[in-house]
């Protein structure tokens, strides 16, 4: 085949298969890149992956769901890119959740960030600042490694800094109509918004049925994260989350800490709260001027090397991609995604319908159970039919 650079292998898969129109690769090449190199780590079982891809390259929302997601790529609750700051001892950080959007701050996020600085020698055990697009931070590592505590910044509840809409307030014990249920609930926050709701009936199941409806309420422009708050003990709390972006998850550390300051703020808490949560516990301090810090454990997974891609998703019958694995394809029906799978070999799959769900679009899925590693209903499955050719170049 004129145009191919190594050895091409094709095959032809068939199901279900109804008459389509021709496939044509008006040029295939390939650009090889160096692999990135990531690191993941967990707080309390939200786990991140750290990219070492340079100051210079920044990942797609497109790539970032293939990297987050639990089938086909690395897995995980969000993404950590390291940045070049301009300012002397500082180090930058980009956020990332696995719907592809980006967050200002991240608890947890942090906390691991800031263990991978210490595993790589680039920190030490005194003191350091992180740049987030929600403020700086101040990071400490110790125990080793073990435990990070990080100064999260000042909790506020002003409708304008969260923000909320309406006018200009503290936002504090207001009805929210949600589906079948109104709640009370606070917002707050800490460099990312949040919604923190007092409830006796604080369960994994409350969490995943209005969690993503709240998140997305016409009165948080910016959307926000959800907490359903139960006190369980003196200056002890429990807390069920559903993280903006990312969805149900085990631990948080900017939820813990705007859960921890509306207990504090309604007179349920001291300054020292304990803060309970599926993974397990954090610890949040609330000064005298509203500063919170934040500590907990942190535990390394594993590291390795990333070669995934994903192509954009053609929005007619022709997309052309330069600079990539494939140059110049052009299709009949929608282009899907491509993956990798070995040292050298590459999957095209084409579809001949348009499926319900577009995994890689969380606007035609708010929960975005692709992100989440779930696999399409049955009724989207049985219209996909497929030509899959596979591309090998010899190492």
């Amino acid at each position: 085949m004129p145009g191919v650079r190594g050895t091409v292998r094709r095959r032809l898969c068939l199901h279900d298969f109804p008459a389509w129109t021709s496939l044509h690769l008006a040029h295939l090449s390939v650009k090889w890149r160096a692999m990135i190199r990531y690191a993941k780590y967990h707080g309390l079982g939200n786990d991140y992956i750290v990219l070492d891809v340079g100051s210079a390259q920044t990942p797609t929302p497109d790539q970032i769901r293939l990297i987050c997601h639990r089938n086909y790529g690395v897995g995980g609750d969000g993404v950590l890119l390291p940045i070049q700051q301009a300012r002397p001892g500082s180090h930058g950080l980009r956020i990332f959740n696995p719907d592809g959007s980006e967050a200002e701050k991240s608890g947890n996020g942090l906390r691991i960030f800031s263990r991978y600085l210490w595993d790589n020698k680039l920190v030490t055990d005194k003191p350091f600042e992180i740049d987030t697009k929600g403020g700086t931070v101040r990071a400490h590592v110790h125990q080793g490694g073990e435990s990070v505590t990080v100064e999260m910044g000042r909790v506020s509840f002003d409708s304008q800094a969260i923000p909320v809409a309406g006018p200009p307030r503290e936002v504090l014990d207001e009805d929210i109509c949600v589906l079948d249920r109104t709640f009370k609930f606070c917002a707050a926050t800490v460099g990312n918004p949040h919604c923190v709701i007092p409830a006796d009936d604080v369960t994994k199941d409350a969490v995943l049925k209005y969690g993503p409806v709240i998140e997305r309420d016409s009165r948080f422009p910016n959307r926000t994260n959800v907490q359903f708050v139960r006190l369980i003990g003196p200056d002890n709390i429990y807390i069920e989350i559903w993280e903006r972006g990312a969805g149900y998850t085990l631990a948080s550390g900017s939820s813990s800490c705007a859960a921890a300051s509306v207990a504090h703020r309604l007179g349920l808490c001291g300054r020292h709260v304990s803060v309970h949560m599926p993974g397990g516990c954090l610890q949040v301090t609330i000064d005298d001027d509203w500063h919170l810090t934040m500590t907990g454990p942190v535990a390394k997974v594993c590291e390795g090397t990333s070669q995934t891609r994903c192509l954009p998703y053609a929005a007619g019958c022709q997309a052309k991609r330069s600079n990539d694995i494939f140059r110049g394809y052009q299709c009949s029906t929608p282009a899907k995604h491509c993956r990798g799978f070995g040292a050298r070999t590459y999957f095209l799959t084409v579809l001949s319908r348009q499926s319900s769900l577009n995994p890689c679009n969380p606007s035609s899925n708010p929960c975005n159970p692709w992100s989440r590693g779930e696999v399409l209903p049955s009724t989207s499955r049985t219209q996909l039919t497929f030509l899959l050719l596979a591309v090998t170049f010899p190492a």
